[in-house]
Order: structure tokens, then sequence, then C-alpha cells
């Protein structure tokens, strides 16, 4: 699904998919982006939905900081 975004056990698209985050789902900053393959990568953790609480790797391209 298109509309979904993988949260990731590493800042690559080779770590663990945790699980699948859906648009407008609140997430937290961890961390500054650090650079993974071709990708920016940012910690966070999720403040809402099914994942709550955990904590990951999405690219950056993906976030809104709205």
């Amino acid at each position: 699904n298109t509309d979904q975004v993988r949260l990731r056990s590493d800042p690559s698209t080779d770590g663990q998919v945790i699980g699948e985050l859906a648009e407008g789902d609140e997430l937290a900053n961890v961390s500054p982006a650090v650079e993974g393959g071709e990708l920016f990568w940012v910690q966070v953790e999720v403040q809402s939905a099914d994942l709550e609480g955990e904590t990951g790797y999405v690219a950056d391209e993906f976030l809104d900081a709205s």
C-alpha cells in the first residue's frame, strides 16, 4: 500500500521492518537525520496508532514537520 511508510530498526532499506505508519500518525523526533544509503533517516518514536511507543527510523522524505 503506497499510503503507508515503513518504520525500520536501522537507518537503511535493509533494516528490519518494525511496522507501517499511515498518513497522519504522530511521531516525535528522537535524533537528527543520518545518512544511510541514498536516503537520510530520522529516528522517531511513534506517538499514536497501533505502534505507539515504538522507536525506529523513517526516511526523511516521508516526514512532514507540520
